[in-house]
């Protein structure tokens, strides 16, 4: 079976949802679970209010990002910053997490995938900080 144009949007909703089951990351931005199945297979683009449910839940993404994979340096920045403030970052930490997403827009290479996710780990408000 072949990819389709989806396929890409699906690997990077997939990325976001981590290590959450595809049933409680659905239940998390407010869909179905076939529903969000389909989207991370590629069969289907999550619409415009779920896209939002999800850069509400994970502020350092934005809908350039899970639609074309090209990410908005500022917008992202923004969401950094509001989810520091929930998550109760001290200044190095954000200041850190701000460094890593500018080596993400700059070098948008292989290592991209792997430092998003330790970027959305590490602003996950769900997670206990230690």
């Amino acid at each position: 079976m072949g990819t389709n144009k989806y396929t890409e949007i699906g690997k990077r909703l997939k990325l976001i949802r981590g290590r959450a089951s595809q049933r409680a990351f659905a239940k998390q931005i407010g869909v179905s679970f076939g529903a969000y199945r389909n989207y991370e297979a590629g069969k289907r683009v999550p619409p415009d209010g779920v896209l939002q449910n999800i850069i509400y839940n994970h502020g350092s993404i934005t809908t350039d990002w899970i639609l074309t994979g090209v990410m908005d340096l500022e917008a992202a920045r923004k969401g950094i910053e509001r989810r520091a403030a929930i998550r109760g970052f001290n200044p190095e930490d954000l200041e850190r997490n701000k460094q890593i997403l500018e080596r993400i827009y700059t070098k948008g290479d292989e290592t991209t995938i792997t430092t998003v996710e330790r970027i959305l780990s590490a602003l996950d408000p769900k997670k206990d900080v230690n």
